[in-house]
């Protein structure tokens, strides 16, 4: 009997350049330009997600989903694949209101937690899930800790 050997291999596609004051990410104010930069003015939904290492040092970026106008499924799969591959230790993730409108919605939440509590099982930390236009940033963490008290 055969047996395949197989490996995991993260590729990297090319490169992005961001005007950015520093290689780390610490929170939304960090974050913010490159989601913004990268899919704040799409005409669809889109997911993405961004690396740190344990010094919070951005290892990567990627976009992870594509949906529609209206809303995208964030594949939560996905994203820990591409975080354990990574070798990250902390992760932010972000998606784009294509309306600009830039509001957290129930289900906004509810993939939030879902994720942060999925990653928590591989020692991995979700910083912030953050919405973004073609300008501004709005933080989901910041929206749940407003509204649990």
């Amino acid at each position: 009997m055969k047996l395949d050997i197989i490996e995991l291999v993260l590729r990297k596609k090319g490169y992005i350049e961001i005007e950015a004051d520093s290689e780390f990410a610490f929170g939304i104010e960090s974050a913010a330009p490159i989601f913004i930069s990268e899919i704040g003015s799409s005409n669809v939904e889109r997911c993405a997600l961004l690396c740190m290492d344990s010094t919070h040092k951005i290892i990567n970026y990627s976009v992870v989903s594509v949906g529609s106008i209206l809303n995208v499924d964030p594949a939560i799969d996905q994203i820990i694949r591409i975080a354990l591959i990574s070798n990250a230790s902390y992760i932010i993730v972000g998606h784009n209101h294509p309306s600009g409108v830039l509001s957290v919605t129930s289900c906004d939440i509810e993939t939030t937690k879902k994720l942060g509590a999925i990653a928590k099982y591989f020692n991995i930390h979700l910083v912030d899930s953050i919405i973004v236009n073609a300008e501004k940033a709005l933080s989901i963490r910041e929206e749940i800790a407003k509204n649990e008290w």
